[in-house]
C-alpha cells in the first residue's frame, strides 16, 4: 500500500496502492462506508466504489455487487472497536 486516508465524517476512505508491474499508483476510494455484522463475520459495506482505472472499477462493480467486503477474524472485530 502506498498511502490509505480515512475520513470518519464523510465517511470515505482512500487508498493508493502500487501494484506490481505497474508505474502509476492505483487510487481506490469508498464512499460512505460502515460496518455490519452478521453470524460473528464483519464486513466493510459502503454504498459507492471508484476506481482511477475505469476497467478495475467495472470488474468490482460485478465482484462487489452486495456492495460488501468480508473482512478476516479479527480484523473486524478491532476495525469496529476503532470506528464505534
Amino acid at each position: 500500500m502506498f498511502n490509505l486516508t480515512v475520513d470518519s465524517r464523510a465517511k470515505i476512505i482512500r487508498a493508493e496502492v502500487l501494484l506490481a508491474g505497474e508505474r502509476e499508483p492505483v487510487l481506490v476510494e469508498v464512499h460512505g462506508y460502515g460496518f455490519f455484522r452478521e453470524n460473528a463475520v464483519t464486513y466493510l459495506t459502503f454504498e459507492r466504489l471508484a476506481v482511477s482505472r475505469e476497467w478495475m472499477g467495472r470488474i468490482l462493480d460485478g465482484v462487489l455487487k452486495e456492495r460488501r467486503i468480508r473482512l478476516p477474524e479479527g480484523v473486524g472485530t478491532k476495525l469496529l472497536e476503532s470506528f464505534m
